[in-house]
């Protein structure tokens, strides 16, 4: 149970009592009298005879204080021994607020407007259900400011889809945005929830930055739920996105304290944010990503000519291997997650922008061809994001394939792709480049090159990306597991990378992929 600690005669003065409720389970608290604007401190341990939540059977500890609407309250719950875990319940006991590792060290911290009269319940707990041990809590509740107006009565609902018609952010996701008219103190509540996505939602205030924002409002729901107070009057919006890349579907947008709600066009969105994030110009990106000259096999070209694979179940790499759009991936990257057959919608096609900024949707492709027994695909670019058919004189960088046969033990090789681990911003992916040498050279029973084994680091999501060599050609593709080998064998392949020689592709497709790179030669 958390106990205050001292910080000055008065908060001495104020004493904190927890009482356990051991014979029914539950765990109570008496309601604390906070002072406003001086910060508390409160030690304590997650053990065995806490309480523990009926979602994931984590114990917790709870702290109970009354408040009134307007007020901030400012809480970081910080431990060495396990992972720290907040959640904020409201007077009629619906969480409002929760987090996992916002503060420094992976610690969790909250800072929330309070829209209400009445008593909050804060939760002490770990992300594990597992996880005990001592923790520190930091605590203040501020005072609300002089200009704070009540919460108003009046309510908007809308009900939406996110599709591949709408905006995008500079970060690759795709948002619809609602625009009102707000005034100075004046207090709002909004939640966001969709079945099947893992929302997100930004306040974004009259000078174009983000004033509110959240993901996840609580480890056991994938909505979003912002309170905020309105700093200045003027013309306000929100922003209803998803953490993860073009993430398409249905959602319910509830804001209390709001009358009405005007949807915006993404091109009529004010985003300035200091972060850097804004609405990203998709026609300019895609004339510029067709018209901008790369000269051939420079390190630009190569990543220009690496994409990005998005499908409903996850994302991998590809190649572009001729200029009208064929790329080149694993077969798993594009399987259906239930038979040996290739998904049936389309695939999203991201390309690289620039190195040092997230790579953005640009291509519809589809599946041309697949072969299982090598995990290898081809897809067809058949359109823009929107479904616009692309210009007939497009031309599209590409990779030539190299002579898997020529390759020789020590060679160095070159990776890229979009692993998983660079998805560390908003669910955003940046290109990986690693280097390496070929370690093995190992051939199938009817002689071909089937397969390069490499030190070059590879990770989840680089599968069907570009292993390259000296001279800027493709002699492989990234691949999960050696061709025809099992998966006990492929268990001492963790600290080795797989790489599928280009002499596996099918015959028939060989023709399909003799098209040379357009560009401009150095």
């Amino acid at each position: 149970m958390p106990t205050r600690i001292p910080i000055d005669a008065h908060c001495c003065a104020v004493c904190l009592l927890l009482l356990l409720a051991s014979c029914s389970g539950s765990q109570t608290a008496s309601t604390l009298a906070l002072p406003r604007n001086q910060p508390q401190e409160f030690t304590g341990e997650l053990s065995s005879s806490d309480a523990s939540l009926e979602a994931d059977g984590s114990p917790y500890d709870p702290i109970e204080f009354s408040a009134r609407a307007g007020e901030r309250l400012d809480v970081t719950l910080s431990s060495d021994q396990f992972d720290p875990y907040l959640t904020l319940l409201g007077p009629n006991g619906d969480e409002i607020a929760a987090d996992d590792d916002s503060g420094s060290e992976n610690n969790a911290r909250l800072s929330v407007i309070l829209v209400k009269d009445g008593q909050y319940r804060l939760l002490c707990n770990s992300f594990s259900a597992t996880a005990k041990g001592k923790y520190h809590v930091g605590l203040t509740l501020r005072a609300a400011e002089p200009s704070v107006q009540p919460l108003q009565p009046q309510s908007a609902d809308f009900k939406g889809d996110l599709s591949l018609q709408d905006g995008l952010l500079s970060s690759g996701q795709l948002f619809d945005a609602y625009a009102f008219n707000g005034r100075r103190g004046q207090l709002l509540e909004a939640s966001l929830r969709a079945g099947k996505l893992d929302t997100y939602l930004r306040l974004v205030g009259p000078d174009g930055n983000v004033l509110a924002e959240n993901d996840d409002f609580s480890k056991r729901n994938a909505g979003s739920l912002l309170a905020a107070e309105l700093p200045k009057t003027g013309p306000y919006t929100l922003l209803v996105s998803t953490l993860e890349p073009i993430a398409q579907g249905s959602y319910h947008l509830q804001v209390r304290g709001v009358k009405a709600l005007k949807a915006l066009g993404s091109n009529s969105v004010n985003l300035l944010d200091r972060k850097g994030l804004r609405v990203f110009d998709f026609d300019s990106a895609l004339t510029r990503f067709f018209e901008e000259p790369i000269a051939v096999g420079t390190l630009p070209y190569l990543f220009k000519a690496t994409v990005q694979i998005v499908t409903a179940k996850g994302t991998g790499s590809g190649t572009l291997v001729t200029p009208k759009g064929l790329i080149l991936t694993n077969f798993h990257v594009v399987q259906a997650a239930t038979s040996q057959k290739p998904i049936d919608e389309p695939v999203i096609v991201s390309v690289v922008q620039r190195v040092d900024e997230p790579v953005m949707p640009l291509f519809q492709a589809q599946v041309l061809r697949y072969d299982a027994d090598t995990d290898l695909a081809l897809l067809q670019i058949t359109s823009d994001l929107r479904g616009h058919p692309l210009p007939a004189s497009f031309r599209l960088p590409t990779l030539p394939l190299g002579n898997a046969e020529a390759v020789q033990l020590g060679d160095g090789v070159r990776i890229l792709g979009f692993p998983g681990t660079t998805s560390l911003v908003n669910g955003s992916s940046y290109l990986s480049f690693t280097q390496g040498a070929i370690s093995s050279i190992i051939r199938g029973s009817n002689g071909k090159r089937y397969d390069f084994l490499s030190d070059a680091v590879v990770n989840s999501g680089n599968s069907g990306g570009a292993a390259i060599n000296a001279q800027g050609e493709l002699i492989g593709i990234p691949s999960e597991n050696l061709f025809l080998a099992d998966h006990a064998a492929n268990s001492d392949l963790d600290k080795t990378s797989v790489i599928r020689a280009v002499s596996a592709l099918p015959p028939e497709w060989q023709a399909l992929l003799q098209a040379k790179p357009i560009g401009i030669r150095p």
